[in-house]
């Protein structure tokens, strides 16, 4: 009796939260276009012999690894690919969450793991992607994004394209990159909002340094979980924690810290994290759409 009384509700999932209006579609029909412009500049913009990424340009590695779902999971956790108990091939990447390719000191330490998992049945949601048979998380170690709303992302994204050249002229470059943050290059006053967005980029930007298999990393907004809403966290375990020689990255010695330390480390032995799903139980507590609250 107790433990139906107190068993935790669920709140259901509810497509109102990807109901797009036609003004959302022309927001993000010119960030697309700012995408696609920046990647075909990003040969030049980052002195490679080839276009990169939009984000996360700059990748430490990829490890082949296990997807494992395990048994006796409750049920409203149970969904989708957690649905049937199993061990899945899979890839990872690391990656460095900025625009640009510098040496590591230039870029900060906002990291992303990339998990794309094989083998996995039942028919996707995703438009034109019904019948992939692989699913992905793309997971970064912080647990809130910068912005709650596609509006704010079409300029704040642009500024993250040229931050290093805001870095590179010092603290008169840092002062224009919070001005134009604020003030949508000048076109609006300061407002709560800003200040908001402001505060999770410096979080984001103020990551301390680690090696970066000792991050937790989050799927900062939420996905649908079957019936339900969950945000996703992916954490090391602590026997894994355990085996780690080099936890600190001294990102001013060398151009290079982060990926030999990554490298040099799954060489030696092996590694496993928990990935943890948390589901909506509360929309005032928990907001959907309130991506920079944690």
């Amino acid at each position: 009796m107790l433990k139906k009384l107190f068993k935790p509700k669920f709140v259901k999932y509810d497509p109102k939260y990807i109901t797009l209006s036609d003004e959302d579609n022309k927001v993000i029909d010119i960030i697309t276009e700012d995408i696609r412009l920046y990647v075909k500049k990003s040969k030049e913009l980052n002195n490679v012999n080839h276009h990169t990424r939009a984000v996360h340009a700059k990748s430490y590695c990829g490890l082949k690894a296990k997807f494992e779902i395990l048994d006796n999971i409750p049920k409203e956790y149970a969904q989708g690919l957690y649905a049937k108990a199993g061990i899945h091939d899979a890839v990872i990447r690391f990656s460095n969450a900025a625009a640009a390719i510098s040496p590591d000191r230039r870029l900060g330490l906002g990291q992303g793991l990339a998990i794309k998992i094989f083998d996995v049945p039942g028919k996707k949601l995703a438009p034109g992607e019904e019948d992939s048979t692989t699913s992905d998380y793309a997971l970064v170690n912080g647990p809130i994004f910068f912005t709650n709303s596609i509006e704010d992302y079409a300029y704040l994204s642009k500024l993250n394209f040229g931050i290093n050249g805001y870095l590179g002229d010092g603290l008169l470059g840092k002062g224009k990159f919070v001005f134009h943050w604020l003030t949508k290059y000048g076109k609006e006053f300061p407002d709560a909002e800003g200040l908001r967005t402001l505060n999770a980029f410096r979080k984001l930007a103020t990551i301390p340094p680690k090696n970066a298999w000792l991050y937790d990393y989050f799927s900062q907004g939420a996905f649908r979980h079957g019936d339900y809403m969950a945000k996703i966290r992916v954490t090391p375990t602590a026997a894994s924690t355990k085996k780690i020689k080099r936890d600190q990255i001294h990102l001013f010695t060398k151009d290079e810290a982060i990926r030999p330390a990554i490298i040099e480390e799954i060489r030696e032995h092996d590694y496993q994290f928990e990935v943890q799903v948390q589901l909506c139980q509360n929309i005032k507590k928990q907001p959907i759409e309130q991506l920079t609250k944690e």
